[in-house]
């Protein structure tokens, strides 16, 4: 039966089925993955879209255009709930605008990029773009493995999320390199911003192209987002103008340039950061490229580098700086900064910069709970360091009293120190720790706060020097773990004092006004100084025997012979070879232990000349990791014992004579020995 001659009745075929069950049909050809909603066979690229679909699917809307602005493919009105929907798209090389939304502002959609490569070219030439040319990616589900994201001048890059979820783009995304040259300021280049909401745009690498400020044709970072990135490289000729967070490195070939309130920041797994655990990976900053601050001129060379804020905390191994970089504002400090032989500048010549190092406020930025100024006693010290060379500008002022912790550090060590001076000029002082053996030239110091230093620690020193500084000032060291002989840790504070010398001369008073030893070997102090030099912890024990002279303080016979009492271990600085014995013969008439305990062998000299140790009878001596080189002597021309002898990894060679080490006494062998025993 026909009714297909009815033409006011019934139904009419030829006008399909209606959009109710048509969309439902079609919606189920959509998320057949088996079946192809265009059977046409497709010559070009096969791109297949797929949707996932929340409670209110008819909210979703989503249209494909050529570079034309043609509509080639789009959405109908989704009915089924909290499905998915996949679409294949038959697409020649061209570009494309794919534009997906949710009516409530709340997209479903997730985005879903392997192995891709993505090109986004949102308005060629010299005109404004809307605000939704560019990128719009508004999705709390992101996939992404090995994708290149090249964004080259849209108005504006919007990566949005509606919630706090952490979304990582795992790939590479390049900024920059279009050919847009708007004027206006908030437009030009390419700006990235991530709407009213707080939101992190999280890649693997990214990449800065373009062109300068100047040309306006520089990448802006606007508001207050953040853009995180293990690698973040600015191309040659190219400015980045906002702020970034890394857990990896910068690579600066262009021109840095920090807007403001912004804040360079390398972290680990710290605040927003904390699935970034960065336990491994090394953080730095290299390049041939400058730094600046927003309203500061190009510096001519990296030795103006400039920013106002940095951030290091919690990284694998600090941030190391291979090039010279100052901070004018604000030094926010948990790890250490590794500058190598360049200088590292806190403050400028008009502010003093701000040091914050306390762990308990790490994002105070402002306000006046940790300033510079006011810090009285290294106990607030609870943060990062700095290894290498640090300057710290400061602002004269006749009626201010500064002070300055100077986190300076070389190794493992961490010794800081602290100056408070009053200062009438714009200066600038540098200060660095020395893991080495000083020098003893100048030694003894007999009127040295009324006490004889006999000695500089074996543990290092500080160097310092001063550019415009005028008028006293006050020095404290942090000498913690310090020792007295590169063994035993000082005990004896009564004699330890802080002194100094100038340009590698001889050790001298410090002209200090301190005449009590200090209370602890964080906080020794000097007051009232007018000089910067080389500083180093003094002390009285001379038993530590830190040159190869045949006499004098510091050499072997004097520390036996002048300082040494029965009972003592003499022990020997670690920068020893050969000790030449020209004088005589060295006689030990007391119970003496002669340690060497490094890894490299120091060698005693007779010189042949004489016999080396004579052990008198009664005297119960030990030689330790000690090589000897015999002298002149039938009789033990390298030892003659007449006590109670014990060699332990001892070597014993001959020159002329006989008789190396000739025995009267008692004697114990420990370890190899290469000894002619008679």
């Amino acid at each position: 039966m026909s009714y297909c001659h009815l033409t006011s009745y019934g139904i009419n075929f030829n006008l399909g089925f209606g959009p109710q069950p048509g969309n439902l049909m079609r919606q189920k050809v959509e998320i057949a993955d088996c079946i192809e909603s265009n059977n046409t066979a497709c010559t070009a690229a096969k791109i297949k879209l797929s949707l996932n679909l929340d409670s209110k699917p008819a909210e979703t809307y989503w249209t494909l255009r050529n570079d034309k602005g043609e509509v080639l493919y789009k959405s109908f009105e989704y009915k089924v709930p909290n499905s998915k929907v996949s679409k294949y798209l038959c697409l020649e090389d061209g570009t494309y605008y794919f534009t997906c939304y949710d009516d409530i502002k709340k997209n479903p959609w997730e985005l879903i990029a392997l192995q891709s490569t993505i090109n986004i070219d949102g308005n060629d030439g010299t005109s404004q773009g809307s605000s939704l040319d560019g990128f719009n990616l508004h999705t709390p589900k992101l996939f992404t493995d090995h994708v290149q994201l090249n964004i080259k001048d849209p108005a504006d890059f919007l990566y949005n999320v509606f919630s706090n979820d952490k979304i990582s783009l795992n790939g590479k995304v390049t900024f920059g390199g279009g050919d847009d040259t708007i004027s206006a300021s908030s437009v030009r280049g390419f700006r990235a911003h991530f709407g009213n909401i707080p939101a992190y745009l999280v890649a693997d690498t990214i990449v800065i192209n373009g062109g300068m400020d100047t040309e306006n044709r520089a990448t802006f970072n606007s508001n207050n987002e953040q853009i995180v990135a293990k690698t973040f490289v600015i191309n040659t000729n190219t400015e980045y103008r906002g702020g970034t967070t890394l857990f990896g490195n910068l690579i600066n070939n262009g021109l840095y340039t920090q807007q403001q309130t912004r804040t360079l920041a390398f972290c680990g797994d710290v605040h927003y950061l904390d699935y970034f655990m960065n336990t491994k990976n090394s953080q730095s900053i290299s390049g041939s490229g400058l730094f600046r601050n927003f309203d500061k001129p190009v510096p001519a060379s990296q030795d103006g580098n400039y920013i106002s804020r940095l951030h290091v905390a919690n990284s694998f191994s600090g941030l190391h700086l291979n090039m010279p970089l100052g901070v004018s504002e604000v030094l926010r400090l948990r790890s250490n900064i590794n500058n190598g032989n360049n200088i590292f500048t806190l403050g400028d010549a008009t502010k003093s910069g701000l040091l914050i190092t306390m762990p308990n406020d790490p994002w105070s930025y402002y306000g006046t709970s940790y300033p510079f100024d006011t810090i009285s006693s290294l106990q607030t010290y609870d943060g990062g360091y700095i290894n290498g060379k640090m300057r710290r500008w400061f602002n004269g002022n006749t009626n201010k009293i500064f002070n300055g912790i100077f986190p300076v550090s070389s190794g493992n060590s961490n010794h800081p120190v602290l100056l408070r001076f009053d200062n009438t000029n714009i200066g600038h002082v540098v200060l660095r720790y020395r893991d080495s053996i000083p020098s003893v030239a100048g030694m003894p110091i007999g009127l040295e706060q009324n006490t004889q230093i006999n000695n500089i620690s074996p543990d290092g020193y500080w160097e310092s020097s001063a550019v415009n500084v005028s008028g006293k000032f006050s020095i404290a060291v942090n000498a913690h773990n310090f020792t007295e002989d590169g063994v035993n840790l000082i005990q004896d504070l009564e004699k330890v004092r802080l002194v100094r010398t100038n340009n590698a001369g001889n050790w001298n008073t410090s002209e200090s006004e301190t005449s009590t030893g200090p209370g602890n070997l964080n906080f020794i102090k000097s007051d009232s100084l007018f000089n910067f030099g080389t500083f180093g912890v003094g002390n009285g024990n001379c038993k530590y025997v830190i040159n190869e002279n045949d006499s004098n303080l510091g050499s072997l016979r004097y520390a036996i012979d002048s300082c040494s009492s029965s009972g003592d271990i003499i022990y020997f600085s670690r920068s020893l070879d050969t000790i030449h014995l020209n004088i005589d013969t060295i006689v030990i008439n007391k119970n003496l232990t002669l340690d060497f305990n490094h890894q490299h062998a120091l060698v005693v000299d007779g010189s042949n000349t004489n016999i080396v140790f004579m052990i008198t009878s009664g005297a119960i001596v030990h030689i330790k990791n000690i090589r000897i080189k015999a002298g002149n002597g039938m009789n033990g021309s390298a030892i003659l014992n007449n006590g109670a002898l014990t060699l332990e990894n001892t070597g014993i060679f001959k020159t002329t004579g006989s008789n190396e080490l000739l025995n009267q006494g008692t004697l114990e062998i420990i370890g190899p020995n290469f000894i002619k025993i008679h």
